[in-house]
């Protein structure tokens, strides 16, 4: 079984106050599921306009794996709705 997870980290933001720690909050989620043995893909601090794109790849990649996969989202940063 194949065990891969995004993980989102974002400080920057055009709209909205930046944060501090988030970036640091998904690194140290990337380092602890990486020592469990999960594939991690790390994305940080990226436009909106980016985001269709990152999930897209990572749905990708779970889909092009041959063999039973366990995925985990994980995202740290502001929650905005529009």
């Amino acid at each position: 079984m194949k065990s891969l997870a995004l993980v989102i980290g974002n400080n920057d933001y055009e709209c909205t106050t930046k944060l501090n720690n988030a970036v640091k909050d998904a690194q140290d989620v990337r380092s602890k599921l990486e020592n469990l043995g999960f594939d991690v893909s790390l994305s940080t601090d990226f436009k909106h306009s980016q985001f269709g794109s990152i999930i897209s790849e990572y749905k990708n990649k779970i889909l092009s794996t041959k063999e039973d996969v366990v995925s985990l989202f994980f995202y740290s940063g502001h929650g905005i709705q529009i």
